[in-house]
């Protein structure tokens, strides 16, 4: 807020000045200032919060005056502060103004008033709900008791309950072993399904839904298996492609069975955040790492027949993922890539209990691979199940070619003589994070390329290209094409000239010859870059072209004279003491 006071006539000093605001449908924050050196507003302010006034009164401390000869008091004077609106719609604050003048000696009084419009914030949301009940009723609830073999009917209901429009709405359905999809009564057949690990998993995909969308989906499952189950839903959304919206809810099926029927079922899932949770994540690896470095996973071993279970869980984790030894139940045994529980933390596993283990992980590396989990039961029934797991780690391919300087074709190995021009082409190609290309770039470039004894460079030789828009806008193809040349290394030290995206390439290409009077032979060319991915990891590659002097080639031949028939020949027969 902005409060501007000045005198209204002209020969008169004003004093004692009052400002007196209401803030009724706002909050004061503070950080008050004004234009006259040495004022703190803050001093001189009273609050009322009662009535929610805030007056500030300066007494003789600021005077405004119009007399020219009064060079220290200014003829305006002003005072800010900060207040935040409580309310949403059309808000009006008042303030009133007092002083006392030195020439009638007298109070003089004003009043302003600011209009504030306040729109109401994006407060985006989405909600579900989960039940069931029977398939000949329409009384849904959180849990139900029936027989096995019976049909249960589920509902789920979706809806938009913040302000803002949802994209990629995707609601996925979690039954798991023991109840047996059928088919969906609305709005439509799911969008895609699959089993694994015994749980079948359905997914209805909404895009753009609005505010105040809601959507019912019913669907029958057949009860097949035995024990106390628990059915969970989720939804996702996006909120303008970035913001992630996550809600789940679940309900419970009690089904009884004939005894002597043992069960088992295993759901193994994957989260980036310990939060949402899936069957698979892929994800680049220095975000992972920026983000805690760890990558979480959830076991649930479920007794679905009427048995009491015993035995053991193991997980075997891929190669570029390390156990952190953090699992919230004892383990049995446990290596960095290996884990072992028994069954049930309460051993033995009752019919309908579930026995839920969290624990993480910290990748080591980039990969592709699936996390395996199996429960094996003493009671002969066992089962598997995965969570995928890909991680993309940064890097850059190096390659060395060599050609003579005429040839079309490049090549990693080329016969060469003694003076021959010979050209060397570098290329470094930089792969960051897919899926999201223009994330992090490569660049603080140096590339080291160690010529072999038998190799002479050409100056000026070197020239420098990018495939990437804009390539060379901090290039200066004069100063910055050449290498620093020291003996037979050639140092190109680019330092942030270029910053290289995912997928793009920075090749160079100079001129050598080849010495005269060097030995034949087959000679190594090493090239070595070193550079930053701007999320602070060190990427390094190299790569080697040969270039091969033949020596040259002759053939040996003996042979013997035949002193009695005067010719040469491989073999003679003479006599003792005959030359």
């Amino acid at each position: 807020e902005y409060v501007d006071v000045s005198p209204d006539d002209k020969g008169y000093e004003l004093y004692n000045i009052t400002i007196k605001d209401n803030l009724t449908d706002f909050e004061y924050i503070g950080n008050p200032s004004c234009n006259q050196p040495g004022i703190n507003p803050d001093d001189y302010l009273t609050i009322d919060p009662v009535n929610h006034t805030y007056t500030w009164f300066f007494g003789s401390d600021v005077i405004l005056s119009e007399f020219e000869n009064i060079s220290t008091c200014g003829t305006i004077f002003y005072l800010e502060f900060d207040a935040k609106a409580n309310k949403t719609g059309t808000l009006e604050n008042k303030v009133n103004v007092s002083g006392y003048e030195t020439c009638c000696h007298e109070w003089r009084y004003s009043d302003a008033m600011a209009t504030v419009y306040v729109e109401e914030q994006h407060q985006p949301d989405i909600e579900i709900s989960k039940e069931v009940t029977t398939s000949d009723d329409e009384s849904y609830h959180k849990h139900i008791n029936v027989e096995k073999g019976e049909d249960v009917k589920f509902k789920i209901i979706v809806s938009n309950t913040g302000n803002l429009a949802i994209d990629n709405v995707t609601v996925r359905d979690e039954l798991p072993e023991g109840l047996t999809y059928n088919y969906t009564e609305t709005p439509r057949e799911p969008d895609h399904d699959e089993t694994v690990g015994g749980a079948h998993y359905l997914y209805w995909y909404f895009e753009d839904v609005a505010p105040g969308w809601e959507e019912t989906i019913i669907f029958h499952a057949d009860a097949d298996g035995c024990g106390n189950l628990t059915n969970i839903a989720n939804v996702t959304g996006t909120i303008f492609d970035v913001i992630v919206m996550y809600k789940e809810d679940y309900a419970t099926v009690n089904i009884s069975c004939p005894p002597g029927n043992p069960n088992v079922s295993l759901i193994k899932e994957v989260s980036l955040d310990g939060v949402n949770w899936t069957k698979s994540v892929e994800a680049y690896l220095p975000d992972v790492v920026h983000a805690g470095n760890k990558i979480y996973f959830r076991l649930n071993v479920t007794n679905t027949g009427d048995v009491n279970l015993t035995g053991f869980l193991e997980d075997f984790l891929p190669p570029f993922l390390k156990y952190n030894y953090d699992s919230d139940i004892p383990v049995v045994y446990a290596n960095d890539s290996y884990i072992k529980w028994v069954a049930s933390p309460s051993d033995p596993l009752m019919p309908g209990e579930s026995s839920i283990i969290h624990f993480s992980v910290t990748p080591i590396s980039g990969g592709d691979d699936d996390n395996v989990a199996i429960v094996t039961t003493d009671q002969g029934v066992n089962a598997t199940d995965t969570a995928h797991v890909t991680l993309y780690e940064p890097h850059i391919v190096v390659d060395k070619e060599v050609k003579h300087i005429c040839d079309e074709e490049w090549s990693d190995h080329v016969i060469a003589n003694t003076t021959d021009l010979l050209q060397f082409k570098i290329s470094l190609t930089y792969y960051g994070n897919p899926l999201n290309q223009s994330e992090y770039a490569f660049h603080n470039i140096t590339i080291k390329d160690i010529l072999p004894s038998v190799l002479q460079y050409v100056e000026n030789s070197s020239v420098v290209s990018g495939d990437w828009p804009d390539w060379d806008i901090s290039f200066d193809p004069e100063n910055d094409s050449e290498p620093d040349v020291a003996g037979n290394v050639l140092t190109w030290d680019f330092d942030d000239i270029f910053w290289i995206p995912h997928n793009h390439t920075l090749t160079i290409v100079f001129t050598v010859e080849v010495t005269a009077g060097m030995d034949c032979g087959t000679y190594e060319n090493l090239v070595i870059i070193t550079g930053t991915e701007c999320s602070g990891t060190n990427l390094d590659g190299n790569d080697t072209a040969e270039v091969e002097i033949p020596c040259p080639e002759f053939e040996l031949d003996k042979k013997v004279l035949n002193p009695g028939t005067g010719e040469w020949s491989d073999s003679a027969v003479v006599y003792p003491g005959r030359p």
